[in-house]
């Protein structure tokens, strides 16, 4: 894009100048002649880049700017499932901690997603086993008891 950018660069000065050389120019012949030397000139300068095939031109083919897309998409779902994933472990381990603080239970706990759409797989808890705390993560998180590690602090 530098190419181009020094190209259109260099075609808008020509036009400055032979505009501003033209406007000095007396009327008549004289100036009918600086605007054609003018002209040619800026058709000089704007054909320059192709008579020395120097022009870098970016790939305009269908079929490069439809791969790069289609790549830059799975990028980006990518990151957006991980970052899906995340965030419902963080907002479950939120919910157990807080259904925790109500029994009365201090503790630290880990989850971790499964599937499309991500959802609660399993837990690791910190504190020694409740019935009531698992009984309640079985019903309202969809996790088995057997899918939880209770450990001690």
């Amino acid at each position: 894009m530098g190419a181009v950018r020094s190209w259109l660069t260099g075609v808008i000065l020509t036009a400055l100048l032979s505009s501003l050389i033209r406007s000095l120019l007396p009327e008549g012949a004289v100036r009918r002649i600086g605007a054609f030397t003018g002209g040619l000139v800026l058709m000089s300068a704007m054909l320059l880049p192709f008579l020395q095939g120097r022009l870098d031109l970016p790939d305009l083919r269908w079929e490069t700017y439809e791969e790069a897309v289609a790549q830059r998409k799975a990028e980006l779902d990518g990151e957006a499932a991980r970052e899906l994933e995340t965030q419902v472990a963080r907002r479950t381990e939120a919910l157990i901690k807080v259904r925790g603080a109500e029994l009365g239970l201090s503790l630290d706990c880990a989850v971790t997603v499964r599937g499309d759409p991500p959802l609660p797989w399993s837990a690791a808890l910190s504190a020694e086993r409740d019935p009531d705390l698992e009984r309640w993560i079985e019903a309202e998180l969809g996790i088995p008891a057997l899918r939880i590690a209770w450990g001690e602090e």
